[in-house]
């Protein structure tokens, strides 16, 4: 006999349906085959059919249900044998039956098989399984049964099957469906509102697709939805989401399942861990990158000059807040993966992650080490260090250290030998690598035009007329990717493209080059995150050069508007160089990008209306 409780409630043997009565009886059933093979109390089943104001004739009417159901499930039994299917003892019943006969274990037993058969990376028959799973569902689970226990397990079962559609979404997203799955999840969200992980889902498929305006519009909507009803924000991994959408064009992209090590660290054993696969953990490539084919080209040509020297590739990106430093470093990773089939790992260091302070080394070492499979660290950092060599010693391995902060953050992390590529990028010039290390440095500066407006045409996803206004607007933007993005997005999102482009040319682009009610996603809180690293000599020179008329100077002009001695204008110029927050192309010729001009001037307004620079709002 089979038992279908996903759907209305029904019983089979032998392909014909059994008559299983009225709804108090068939709900009788329902709860016996709901605990198959456990013995129910007789309170316990007027408690789960007719509740807390069961009638006295309840128990009553338990026997004649009992006695009805042994003789529709098992017609051939003679009126005076003992039942094989529900058994009875003086505490109460148990229906019999055999593994997998009752749908809801069946549906139970394909979603544990999916999660094994994802964690083996073995993601289309996770999938598969799933399906499996979902197309037992025939209905409103328990059909045709009432009472309190039938109610509370259409809850229960309806949160796990919208879990299950969760866990196949995600799984089909890794396998790079976006587009089957944007029209699904769309009409599940619109089903359930405030469920944040479809949000989650939909926000990656649509950055998948390069549609960075929907994928924000979907935010905004929870985010409105969520404050109006709820009074709380978004959950923060759909918050880390959002602002990676608007940084550098997607969130972190899709983790292949790892194969752990199999053993622990003191054990590890270098030719068993090289033999052993590393998750894939690159974020996705940024949908819409444009342009940066010099840059690539040098950052191939400089790999394969150190190869050939024998000596580890390392190259720091560097550049300005909103420069497309991380894109840049994803896509050239993503480009030379295949050379380091050992793995690919990214660590964000958090050097400038806004309240979040930069990531200790130690720290960094251990998530590097579970990264690698190791699951019982050792506590000492020499030890961890030791281990780490072992670990990647003679592995093609590829390092994405993200956001770094100094030097010193990144050195403790360097693999020993020439088989590993590590990838750097930092706001900072990070020159300390370079003497000790022997880094090559790639400045990465604002983009060419042509790839500025692909880039705007590509996240605001229409077409704007006013062609020689879009220009102007990059020029303000001073074509960095950042900044791009954002107002593009605006204008994407505006009922007009056009009147929201003329609206932005109206206006102090520093002001609103965010997303509104989240001024944290701002050009103004990324130049801001910069600034709160320097000193007080650099900081009060970066804001005495909103006085210039021109973005360019010498450092005759900028000792004057600080009214510093000539040395402490120098070291205070070279720090903010060494910030990329300022230019020298020639030698005391110095040059501040466009909408990093325009910030030293709110920064200058602002300081003549605080007690001094620090007391600003950067």
């Amino acid at each position: 006999m089979s038992v279908l409780l996903l759907g209305p409630v029904i019983a089979r043997s032998e392909g014909t349906e059994i008559c299983l009565g009225p709804p108090r009886q068939r709900s009788v059933f329902a709860v016996l085959a709901a605990h198959a093979n456990q013995v129910i109390t007789r309170e316990g089943l007027v408690s789960a059919v007719w509740g807390a104001k069961a009638p006295a004739t309840a128990v009553n009417s338990v026997y004649t249900y009992v006695s009805r159901l042994r003789s529709s499930l098992e017609p051939a039994r003679s009126r005076r044998g003992s039942s094989e299917l529900i058994t009875s003892d003086s505490v109460g019943y148990a229906l019999h039956l055999g593994s997998e006969r009752v749908d809801t274990e069946r549906f139970d037993d394909r979603r544990a098989e999916a999660r094994v058969l994802a964690n083996t990376g073995q993601l289309d028959s996770a999938v598969q399984q799933l399906d499996a799973g979902l197309a037992l569902w025939q209905g409103e689970p328990y059909g045709g049964a009432l009472g309190p226990f039938v109610e509370s397990e259409r809850v229960r079962l309806a949160e796990l099957r919208l879990t299950a559609v969760e866990e196949r979404a995600g799984l089909r997203y890794e396998l790079g469906r976006y587009a089957e799955l944007v029209g699904e999840l769309s009409a599940l969200v619109r089903v359930h509102p405030l469920r944040e992980h479809l949000r989650h889902l939909l926000m990656l498929c649509y950055t998948g697709l390069g549609r960075q305006a929907e994928a924000l519009a979907t935010y905004h909507s929870l985010r409105t939805m969520l404050a109006d009803e709820l009074g709380i924000e978004p959950n923060p991994r759909l918050q880390d989401c959002y602002q990676q959408i608007l940084r550098s064009g997607g969130p972190e992209g899709r983790r292949a399942p790892a194969r752990a090590l199999e053993t622990a660290y003191t054990v590890v054993e270098p030719a068993r861990a090289a033999a052993a696969a590393l998750t894939a953990q690159l974020r996705r490539g940024v949908p819409g990158f444009a342009g940066r084919a010099g840059e690539l080209k040098q950052l191939h040509d400089e790999v394969a000059a150190s190869q050939e020297r024998g000596v580890s590739p390392l190259v720091v990106l560097t550049g300005a807040p909103g420069a497309g430093k991380t894109a840049l470093a994803v896509r050239f990773a993503r480009e030379s993966a295949e050379s380091f089939p050992d793995g690919q790992l990214q660590l964000d260091l958090r050097g400038f992650s806004g309240d979040e302070s930069p990531m200790d080394p130690g720290e960094a070492m251990r998530r590097l080490l579970m990264a690698l499979g190791v699951t019982v660290l050792p506590e000492n950092p020499e030890r961890q260090k030791a281990l780490y060599c072992r670990l990647v010693s003679g592995r093609r391995l590829l390092l994405l250290l993200d956001n770094a902060f100094s030097a010193d953050q990144v050195r403790p992390l360097l693999p020993d030998g020439p088989s590993c590529l590590v990838i750097v990028t930092s706001r900072c010039t990070l020159s300390g690598l370079g003497d000790t290390a022997g880094a090559r440095s790639l400045v990465v500066d604002a983009m060419e035009h042509g790839d500025a407006l692909e880039l705007f045409h590509t996240v605001a996803g229409v077409r704007v007329h006013e062609s020689s206004t879009v220009a102007a607007l990059l020029e303000d933007c001073g074509h960095l990717p950042l900044a791009v993005r954002i107002a593009a997005a605006r204008i994407g999102l505006a009922p007009n493209a056009d009147w929201a482009l003329a609206q932005l040319r109206g206006r102090e682009l520093i002001d609103v080059l965010q997303v509104p009610g989240d001024p944290q996603s701002s050009v103004r809180a990324a130049f801001g995150q910069s600034l709160r690293a320097l000193g007080d000599d650099a900081v009060a020179q970066f804001v005495a050069l909103g006085n210039l008329t021109t973005p360019t100077f010498t450092s005759l002009t900028a000792a004057r508007l600080a009214g510093t001695a000539s040395g402490v204008t120098r070291d205070a110029l070279d720090a903010l160089i060494d910030a990329n927050l300022v230019r020298e192309p020639v030698e005391d010729h110095f040059v501040l990008n466009p909408l990093i001009f325009a910030y030293t001037r709110y920064l200058n307004k602002s300081s003549e209306t605080t007690q001094g620079p620090q007391a600003m709002p950067v």
